[in-house]
């Protein structure tokens, strides 16, 4: 008997694939090799003696930063987009065809996964507001800071956001934390459960977090993670998920530019 049938062996692929990518290779390799290469010293001498003379290309260090990690989010997910996409690219012309001929019942569990995600949202928020009471702490999640940073920054932020944010990464993440753990895992509630905490942990881990901070600032994309999880549960297509996840992404989007 073999490890893995072919049909499994194609999702692991796809984590593997993912995990290696966003962490090991993006994270603690090329984040770190660039921004060392374009380090203080040398925006400071860019910008005196090239950019400073035309005021109106002129930009502050926070800026040039929240640009380069602009351009290097895109990179990140265009390299994951091709990646993920081509290794499953067979289950998403399958789920294409599929939703076309069950559209009005995927819609109608996009609009419940919708009503569901901003209750358990709005009850999430609630326990981590007294959570950070009770442990007298103001701990915020770094990914949505620097989402946050480079949305208000002056190099075109909205057009970085909206091409990883909202087009790219919903698809990258739903192929991911929807169909291939359900795919993986045979109860499908235990499939909710186990995406939506990986989902959550993914997008905020970091050693510089206590445990409680971790909990925290995991709790509320834990809880997404469940909204998008039902949705799959009752639709078991991924493109319910994706315009759930991709609108609810370009609703943020909008929100914090318009702030």
């Amino acid at each position: 008997m073999k490890l893995f049938k072919n049909k499994y062996l194609y999702f692991i692929l796809a984590i593997l694939f993912y995990i290696a990518f966003m962490f090991f290779l993006s994270e603690y390799t090329i984040l770190p090799l660039v921004k060392s290469i374009f380090k203080l010293d040398f925006y400071n001498f860019i910008m005196t003696y090239y950019l400073k003379p035309f005021t109106s290309l002129y930009q502050s260090y926070n800026d040039y930063i929240n640009f380069l990690n602009g351009w290097l989010q895109i990179a990140t997910y265009i390299v994951l987009f091709i990646g993920i996409v081509g290794i499953l690219h067979k289950e998403l012309i399958y789920d294409l065809k599929d939703y076309k001929e069950r559209e009005n019942y995927c819609n109608k569990y996009i609009g419940y996964s919708l009503i569901l995600y901003f209750v358990v949202n709005f009850i999430t928020n609630i326990v981590t507001n007294l959570l950070k009471i009770i442990l007298k702490t103001g701990v915020t999640s770094e990914n949505q800071n620097q989402i946050e940073a480079v949305m208000t920054s002056n190099f075109g932020g909205a057009i970085f956001m909206i091409i990883s944010v909202v087009i790219l990464g919903p698809l990258v993440e739903e192929l991911i934390f929807r169909k291939s753990f359900f795919k993986l895992i045979p109860n499908k509630i235990a499939a909710i459960i186990v995406s939506s905490i990986i989902f959550g942990l993914l997008h905020t881990f970091s050693f510089d977090y206590t445990l409680t901070d971790l909990l925290i600032v995991t709790l509320p994309y834990a809880m997404s993670g469940v909204a998008f999880g039902y949705c799959y549960y009752k639709t078991e297509n991924i493109y319910p998920c994706y315009i759930l996840h991709a609108g609810l992404n370009l609703f943020s989007t909008i929100l914090i530019f318009s702030m």
